[in-house]
């Protein structure tokens, strides 16, 4: 039988956001989920903290680490009985490495799958690809908030990429309790309001305006 083991951590974030931990393994064989410490440092770039084995599209964009600004709490990390084995085993052939988390007093679990499938490669002609999905606990009671609690995949809603076969999708950091900043392939830098579930340029202008409610940037999608 397959286990999944998904470290639990609070994480202590500074202005850069977000630092992502955790393994898989595949009958009893280690599979990088995100092989890091807990805590990289301040202005380490998370690629450095969550590296992963599989090759990377080679057209994909070289995406620098964003300046800090706009600091994001610290995060929850799924536990290791999230999902049931099954349905981690299926997530995983399907959408690749996953990252599962919350913040710090937030109501929403976040779910992004890279599209590195882990039984076909490459993601963009295998079904699933990369995925972000969303679960809100604001109506489910405070066991849903749990980490090491059973969660139900039919309880996400997926978020449909704008760029559906770019991969990976590497998540780099956050910007506040709101937005999730993404490099996605060959796309470049994309970012998710987890306000309103829709996608925007990445660039600071559009942030900044998301963040501070200056502005109302057109979405991608």
């Amino acid at each position: 039988m397959r286990t999944i083991t998904i470290k639990v951590a609070a994480i202590l974030v500074g202005v850069l956001g977000l630092l992502i931990a955790g393994n898989t393994f595949f009958h009893g064989r280690p599979v990088t989920v995100a092989q890091a410490s807990s805590y990289c440092g301040r202005g380490v770039p998370i690629g450095k903290c969550n590296v992963t084995k599989t090759p990377i599209n080679p057209h994909a964009r070289n995406v620098a680490q964003p300046k800090p600004f706009w600091p994001s709490p610290g995060t929850v990390m799924a536990g290791s009985n999230f999902f049931s084995s099954a349905t981690a085993q299926r997530l995983e052939n399907q959408h690749g490495t996953l990252t599962i988390f919350r913040f710090h007093r937030g109501h929403q679990w976040v779910l992004v799958g890279d599209g590195m499938s882990q039984t076909a490669y490459p993601a963009a002609t295998t079904p699933g690809g990369a995925i972000v999905a969303v679960e809100n606990c604001s109506n489910q009671g405070t066991g849903c908030l749990n980490p090491t609690v059973l969660h139900h995949w039919r309880d996400f809603s997926t978020v449909a990429l704008p760029y559906p076969s770019a991969w990976p999708v590497k998540l780099m950091t956050t910007f506040g309790t709101r937005l999730l900043y993404l490099a996605d392939g060959s796309q470049g830098i994309m970012v998710l309001d987890l306000h309103n579930l829709h996608w925007y340029h990445g660039t600071r202008s559009v942030i900044n305006q998301l963040m501070s409610g200056t502005g109302s940037p057109p979405p991608l999608k």
